[in-house]
């Protein structure tokens, strides 16, 4: 009986550096933003190493990675086009960081794009310059691929008022010419 009790006088005195030990409350936030326009940089990934996990970055480029413990992390930053940044933290409050990431956009010269729809046998192609790229940098996928949707429906329409001028002016050079009386 004396043994019982001194286990358990033993595991209260030990309790609270156990739950400070698993205390695992800290976070880190922060914002990933292009580094030479400060545009925020939306749907980057942040990893961390140690835990081998991750984040994605807003739309307004804010992140937050939760339910951290006191310690050292190397977080891994990572967007479309860009090189990645690594940064080692040593984690002992709630942390706040801003992280600015490097485009490659002046890496690519033209970007050609060919698309071909074999149901309307309807082609189109199109070229992306450098500036393109550049301006295209800093929007997400779901956001590029509504701008080449509207600007091939753009140029379906044109193409599709042109044929019907020519088929027109066709009609107009077939009719028989009229007899004045």
């Amino acid at each position: 009986m004396r043994r019982l009790q001194n286990v358990l006088l033993f595991s209260f005195l030990l309790l609270p550096f156990l739950s400070k030990a698993q205390d695992c409350t800290l976070s880190i936030s922060g914002n990933v933003a292009d580094e030479s326009t400060g545009i925020p940089m939306a749907y980057g990934t942040i990893y961390v190493e140690e835990l081998q996990t991750g984040v994605a970055s807003d739309s307004l480029g804010n992140f937050s990675l939760s339910k951290l413990c006191q310690g050292d992390y190397h977080l891994r930053f990572n967007h479309i086009g860009c090189e990645t940044r690594s940064v080692f933290i040593s984690l002992q409050k709630d942390t706040v960081i801003s992280i600015n990431m490097h485009h490659y956009n002046e890496l690519i010269d033209e970007v050609e794009i060919h698309d071909h729809h074999s149901e309307h046998e309807t082609a189109a192609s199109t070229s992306i310059n450098k500036e393109d790229i550049a301006e295209i940098a800093n929007k997400d996928l779901s956001e590029i691929e509504a701008d080449r949707r509207n600007l091939l429906t753009r140029a379906a329409k044109r193409r599709a008022y042109l044929l019907k001028a020519i088929a027109q002016d066709a009609a107009a050079a077939a009719a028989p010419a009229p007899h004045n009386v």
